[in-house]
């Protein structure tokens, strides 16, 4: 009986990991996504002020 338990909870382990991994990946995602947002945000704003200095 112990090393089916032990198997048991070994793809219970094997499970959350997949599951940790993908909401991990998931979260990785959404700060790229923000981080890349302010970078543009950033760069545009840049710009308009470069523009606004030329004329």
């Amino acid at each position: 009986m112990l090393p089916l338990k032990n198997k048991e909870e070994k793809q219970n382990d094997l499970e959350n990991n997949l599951k940790l991994e993908s909401e991990l990946e998931k979260w990785e995602d959404e700060q790229l996504e923000i981080f890349s947002d302010i970078i543009l945000s950033i760069l545009s704003k840049s710009n308009l002020k470069i523009n606004k200095d030329e004329k």
